[in-house]
């Protein structure tokens, strides 16, 4: 499970109560981060800053354990990689976020820094695991005609 421990957050939930109510879900699945480290040891070939994966990592953790109170969130499992990537290790530069739904029937990376070359926006990320865990969920929108709340069904997009 996620929670219990404290670290420093670059999330922001303060006066967020549209996307706390956008993003929440008491169903469980799981959340996969795939992560560089020991970046001082491929220095020479990178510039990569180790602390920097770490944060983004424990900000991640935070999101989900706020948000999605019944999933885990783990870090570099080798065996969920091994499946993943052919790889019990993480691969050099990689920022990659996996999501699974409680009953396994969706999976999906939601996130790749390999593929972008950005960091995540970890709100956009928090509605992007909202689309695995819980896909049909009505989402509070802005009614561009009153600027109140109106609810929509969102669907998850098809997969190729």
């Amino acid at each position: 499970m996620s929670g219990g421990r404290q670290v420093e957050s670059t999330v922001d939930f303060s006066g967020d109560a549209i996307y706390m109510e956008e993003v929440y879900s008491e169903l469980g699945g799981s959340v996969v981060v795939e992560h560089c480290y020991a970046c001082d040891k491929h220095r020479g070939s990178t510039r990569h800053n180790e602390a920097k994966y770490k944060q983004y990592f424990e900000s991640i953790y935070l999101l989900v354990g706020r948000c999605f109170p019944m999933c885990e969130c783990e870090s570099n499992p080798p065996e969920v990689l091994q499946r993943i990537t052919g790889s019990r290790e993480p691969r050099m530069g990689s920022f990659e976020v996996y999501v699974s739904s409680e009953d396994g029937s969706r999976k999906q990376v939601v996130f790749s820094k390999c593929l972008t070359g950005r960091w995540p926006n970890l709100p956009m990320l928090g509605r992007y695991i909202m689309q695995v865990i819980e896909p049909n969920k009505p989402r509070p929108v802005y009614s561009e005609d009153d600027d109140t709340l109106s609810q929509h069904e969102s669907k998850m997009p098809t997969e190729p």
